[in-house]
């Protein structure tokens, strides 16, 4: 075709003007190929358009002699006066006609094949042909080929089959819905689910011989075509619907009709939500599992969509329903836990963000209690200050506690350091307040120098004369599941993180004497008895409050056990009951405990009475609770003088 040898002309001649149906309205590929069917027509005159138009030509011409040659110019002239003839045969001798006249006048015009003609008569902006180029280009195929309106007969002509292979092509082949199976299909047609399978295998091959072969079903292939483009890969099920509604109207088999679009388009699949060719929502997530730890820009995420061939009109609910979390101006992969969410967040962030701040990053409706647990609890992240998070990966001081921080301080200093100098690093490091810097360093734990500055106090210095107390004397002790556990009333001070004094029975329970400290680790959290002064501390529960979700007048109980795990209980569960019921509950026991259980928390036998009951929460000082217990004998004067005389601080 690159030059005008008779040899060219004879391989465009080869070529049928029945496949001009098959092309579609654009480009100078497609009228190259309109011209190649034009050829074959112009050396082999069309004999049904002959026919109908012997009336406007000679014997001569419409009975060609035995070696008469086609001659071209008069079969343009026969195409011509076809133009206003409203038949199929018309229409095609009309565009044969504007494709030889285009083929004219760029031959005039220089080229020397229909190739370089194509291209030369797209570049023409004005003349006569990019007027014949514009007619040309501008003609609707359906006219060219006789199939305007026909798409009645084309559905017509497809599903032409009998009843009961109708039944298979409406209830499986091609259900929009879920498809019967084939022994469902078998009781309804009373066939083996062998004979449903050979069926419809048929029907299949038949649908396609028909789709292929059959000129009348072209408008079916168009709009699988045209809805294929439409739809993409990927389409929500609102717009499927839509571009259903628009291409089969409803009418005669219009479910069965649409479900043969969108297998002929896809096969399309609905899932999730969307109908999809294939697996393409579950391969564009797995190809985000694959870059979870990545941050992806806006421009990332359409190149992906773009490349899974999802339609720009289809972009915005597909990734709505990809798991995408945007966060600033990036979009994170939300696959993963809380904590795996949170470290994506502070990578992105780039530097540390307070509690509340990666709660509302990660999302206001995630629990915050179990958010905190797990940032808390995994080795990637570092606790930056009293209220904030950074990643490990970043370096830094890792902060612990207030008098910790003050201690390490002071030895950086070489032994010696000014108290608002401390006050100062620390209030900048850390985000505590002064006050509870000044307050920390006025404890046992720290000594004053002559010079004003503070050091670090010896062990003579806070050594202190311990009598052991016997941990069922305690008020706030109470022993569950073999283990003994601090009772504790939330209030503000709680509520707000503030760690308090204990008492030496709760310190010595939980193995901790003077100059010692011990971290508990719980199942859901921590909880730290420092003993560097004259008295222990218990340090901030915040976080199990936060965790178990406390308010103020709740009762938190942290056991002194490791592995053990925090509880807490209402006190909405606490003025709903009375008597031993109430009982149970201030001690941390189901309402349904019974004295012999009750007894056993508070360091009694089990076949405790109930008057030896009360004679141990009056010498624990919990005559509120003693009152509680039921009607029994008095306990002995001297068993209650034996229990006081264990008290004391």
């Amino acid at each position: 075709m690159h030059n005008c040898s008779p040899d060219a002309w004879a391989d465009i001649a080869d070529l049928s003007a029945e496949r001009l149906g098959t092309w579609r309205n654009a480009g100078p590929v497609v009228v190259t190929e309109i011209v190649a069917g034009v050829m074959r027509a112009w050396a082999h005159p069309d004999v049904e358009v002959l026919r109908t138009r012997r009336a406007d030509v000679n014997t001569q011409e419409a009975h060609p002699e035995p070696n008469h040659q086609p001659d071209p110019v008069r079969n343009l002239e026969l195409a011509q006066r076809a133009t206003t003839d409203p038949t199929r045969e018309s229409r095609s001798a009309h565009t044969q006609a504007l494709a030889l006249k285009l083929c004219r006048h760029a031959y005039r015009a220089g080229a020397q094949d229909v190739r370089e003609g194509l291209a030369l008569a797209a570049a023409t902006d004005e003349g006569v042909l990019a007027d014949v180029w514009g007619e040309l280009a501008s003609l609707r195929l359906d006219d060219a080929l006789g199939l305007r309106d026909g798409s009645e007969d084309a559905w017509q002509t497809l599903l032409n089959f009998d009843s009961r292979e109708r039944k298979i092509l409406e209830n499986r082949t091609f259900a929009i819905g879920e498809p019967l199976t084939l022994g469902a299909l078998g009781e309804m047609l009373i066939v083996t689910r062998e004979r449903i399978r050979q069926i419809e295998r048929r029907i299949k091959d038949e649908l396609q011989e028909r789709l292929a072969s059959r000129h009348a079903c072209a408008p079916i292939a168009n709009h699988a075509a045209r809805l294929r483009r439409q739809l993409g890969t990927l389409a929500p099920n609102k717009a499927v619907t839509a571009a259903l509604i628009e291409a089969v109207p409803d009418g005669a088999d219009t479910e069965l009709r649409r479900g043969v679009l969108l297998d002929l388009a896809g096969p399309y699949r609905l899932n999730d939500g969307f109908w999809q060719r294939a697996t393409e929502l579950a391969d564009l997530k797995a190809t985000l599992a694959q870059r979870v730890d990545e941050a992806w820009t806006d421009m990332e995420v359409e190149q992906l969509l773009e490349s899974s061939n999802v339609v720009s009109a289809h972009r915005a609910a597909c990734v709505a329903a990809l798991p995408l979390h945007r966060f600033d101006d990036r979009m994170l992969v939300w696959m993963g836990s809380l904590a795996d969410k949170s470290h994506r967040v502070l990578r992105v962030h780039g530097e540390p963000m307070t509690r509340e701040q990666l709660h509302a990053a990660v999302g206001a409706d995630v629990n915050f209690r179990s958010l905190l647990m797990q940032v808390q609890s995994d080795d990637r992240f570092r606790r930056m200050g009293l209220n904030s998070y950074g990643l490990t990966e970043w370096g830094g001081e890792e902060y612990t506690t207030i008098a910790d921080e003050i201690e390490q301080a002071i030895e950086r200093r070489g032994g010696r350091a000014a108290v608002e100098e401390l006050v100062e690093e620390l209030v900048e490091l850390f985000g505590v307040s002064p006050q509870s810097v000044r307050s920390y360093a006025g404890s046992r734990r720290f000594v004053r120098q002559t010079d004003g500055t503070l050091a670090v106090a010896t062990d003579s210095h806070t050594s202190i004369n311990v009598v052991r107390m016997p941990p069922e004397s305690d008020r706030d002790l109470i022993r569950h599941h073999g283990a003994w556990a601090v009772r504790i009333v939330v209030d503000r001070d709680v509520l707000r993180g503030s760690g308090r004094p204990v008492r030496t029975a709760i310190a010595q329970a939980a193995g901790v004497w003077p100059g010692e400290a011990r971290t508990i680790e719980l199942q859901n959290g921590s909880a730290q008895i420092t003993w560097r002064g004259t008295q222990p501390t218990l340090g901030s529960t915040r976080v199990l409050v936060e965790t178990l979700g406390c308010a103020d007048g709740d009762l938190l109980f942290i056991p002194l056990e490791d592995g053990a795990k925090a509880f807490a209980v209402a006190s909405a569960e606490l003025t709903a009951v009375g008597g031993v019921a109430r009982l149970a509950r201030e001690i941390g026991l189901p309402s349904d405990a019974q004295l012999a259980a009750i007894a056993t928390a508070v360091g009694l036998p089990a076949d405790a009475s109930p008057a030896d009951l009360r004679t141990r929460l009056r010498a624990r000082r919990q005559s509120d609770l003693e009152a509680l217990v039921p009607d029994g004998a008095e306990a002995d004067d001297h068993v209650l003088l034996d229990e006081l005389m264990q008290l004391g601080e």
